[in-house]
């Protein structure tokens, strides 16, 4: 797959070349570059994935069957907080 500049070609790209989706292949893209880089790709109205993680991909096989939609955790910056649901429901 031929990949075209980077986040500040994305519209332009996606006009000229007529693409569909956009897969996101930086697994360590943390935090407000995330953010950003997202925001671009929102703008473009193409699907948008992502590829998991390094350490994923060389244990659990097959790259390809791993890329996935963005999820809101996505554009968290950080990892989700996990709230335990005992005793919550009845303080409220």
């Amino acid at each position: 797959v031929k990949i075209y500049g980077g986040r500040e070609c994305i519209q332009r790209v996606v006009k000229e070349k007529h693409v569909d989706e956009i897969i996101i292949a930086i697994p360590t893209l943390t935090g407000e570059s995330k953010t950003q880089l997202l925001n671009i790709c929102r703008e473009t109205e193409c699907r948008v994935r992502i590829l998991p993680a390094l350490y994923r991909l060389v244990s659990e096989g097959e790259i390809v069957s791993q890329i996935r939609d963005v999820d809101v955790e996505d554009l968290l910056g950080r990892d989700p907080v996990s709230l335990v649901d005992d005793g919550i429901q009845e303080y409220f």
